[in-house]
């Protein structure tokens, strides 16, 4: 039988919500590396004695290796869209090429720009100087600038959509990493206490189980 101790060590450890990865691209934290959220090993504690996970503590842990699971792969989702958006969208480095990345927005603005230069330029003939030719020249600017601006209005948009998207996947992560620990304590608390050891006195099985309401709670304000 463990000493009181390390079932409380173990208890701690029991009850402590599984940390996620640090993100990958996206959310300040970004999109991240590795598995987010993987559980510790129930039960386990440096320096302490190891004993068989309880069943509470196993429901708990495979909670939360779920919602792990689930963290990961809609971050993986929308990082790959949003690895799309950019492409597609075209303004930042590395997309930006328009020998790379042809048919992007950005690159399909600037050709439609390019083009009505040149139409504009061969109209003219020679009236290079003459102001209607400067007035349409003025003209093909202003609708690429206008262009410009809406494209980069739109791809702000986007990029505020992932993120808050991103955001939501991450709280509802933490929300259930939270849940799996009040249901860990719960459970724990509703579980046939072991036999009792040696020194707990009369009022055995109550004895037990008022001990471990004060372990967990000595835990939970550790």
């Amino acid at each position: 039988m463990p000493a009181i101790g390390d079932r409380r060590a173990v208890i701690r450890q029991n009850i402590a919500p599984a940390r996620p990865a640090a993100g990958s691209r996206g959310v300040g934290q970004a999109q991240p590396a590795g598995r987010p959220g993987a559980p510790s090993q129930p039960g386990s504690v440096p320096g302490a004695r190891q004993n068989a996970p309880m069943p509470w503590d196993v429901a708990a842990a495979n909670s939360e290796a779920v919602a792990g699971k689930r963290l990961a792969n809609s971050v993986t989702g929308l990082d790959a869209g949003w690895l799309a958006t950019e492409q597609d969208y075209g303004l930042d480095p590395g997309f930006d090429d328009a020998a790379s990345n042809p048919y992007s927005r950005a690159t399909l603005l600037q050709r439609s720009y390019d083009n009505a230069k040149r139409g504009t330029l061969n109209s003219a003939g020679n009236q290079l100087y003459a102001g209607s030719y400067i007035n349409h020249q003025n003209q093909n600017t202003f609708q690429f600038n206008k262009g410009r601006d809406e494209l980069q209005k739109s791809y702000a948009a986007a990029h505020a959509q992932y993120i808050q998207e991103r955001q939501e996947a991450q709280d509802d992560f933490n929300e259930e990493i939270g849940q799996a620990g009040w249901n860990r304590i719960n459970a724990g608390l509703d579980a046939e206490p072991e036999p009792m050891p040696v020194g707990y006195g009369k009022g055995g099985s109550k004895n037990r189980k008022k001990k471990i309401k004060e372990n967990i709670s000595g835990a939970r304000k550790a």
